[in-house]
């Protein structure tokens, strides 16, 4: 059993998020995020680095590293997870002196800690998209197949349409099978389906809190 320091500190990471805040995380947040973090660092990090001879680079390259941990902090915030400001972003200087603030850009500049967050977004991009794809393709169609019955009688009686009669996979897979009988193998097959979906919900978005988490050591 858990200990209640070990049950605090899984709530801390947001371990005990319900299924639907998952999806929500997979399907809403986790894609579009990922795109917008990818193409923001990426865009901006080049674009800096390729302007950096001639000086404009500097503050565009600066942008592009705090614009790219601001967008890690959001999306560890989307995972349940409450991230602390470090003191090396310039966060605690104060605004009034323009040494301070030059000395705030180059901390950040020379810091190799700055530049995790672009290489975190080169590879958050194709973690979100395959779990977008999966969340998709377990969970989302199996609970769609789980109501596969229920389609096909309203199929039937609304609109006199047999969509099982004449299928050529089930004509193929289940040939003495009967057209309800196979709205009903279907929606088995649904159960199971959304099954796997939860199990691969929770690994994905656990795998995601430890993602955020290794990156903000």
């Amino acid at each position: 059993m858990m200990n209640a320091g070990t049950q605090t500190q899984a709530q801390a990471v947001g371990w005990n998020q319900s299924f639907l805040i998952k999806m929500q995380y997979l399907l809403v947040t986790t894609l579009p995020l990922g795109i917008a973090g990818f193409a923001f660092a990426v865009t901006f990090f080049v674009l800096g680095v390729a302007l950096t001879p001639i000086g404009i680079g500097i503050p565009i390259l600066y942008f592009a590293l705090v614009g790219s941990k601001r967008l890690q902090e959001l999306d560890a915030r989307a995972l349940g997870r409450k991230e602390q400001q470090s003191a090396a972003w310039g966060e605690g200087e104060s605004d009034g002196s323009l040494a301070e603030g030059k000395r705030g850009m180059k901390a950040v500049l020379l810091s190799l800690e700055s530049y995790l967050p672009i290489l975190y977004w080169i590879l958050k991009f194709p973690i979100s998209l395959v779990q977008f794809v999966l969340a998709v393709a377990f969970p989302v169609v199996g609970f769609i197949l789980l109501f596969t019955p229920l389609i096909y009688m309203a199929a039937v009686q609304w609109y006199g349409f047999n969509m099982f009669a004449d299928d050529m996979v089930m004509d193929m897979l289940l040939p003495m099978a009967s057209p309800q009988t196979r709205s009903y193998i279907v929606g088995g097959l649904g159960v199971v389906w959304f099954a796997i979906g939860i199990y691969l919900v929770n690994r994905m978005f656990r795998a995601s809190i430890w993602f955020a988490k290794a990156w903000t050591k």
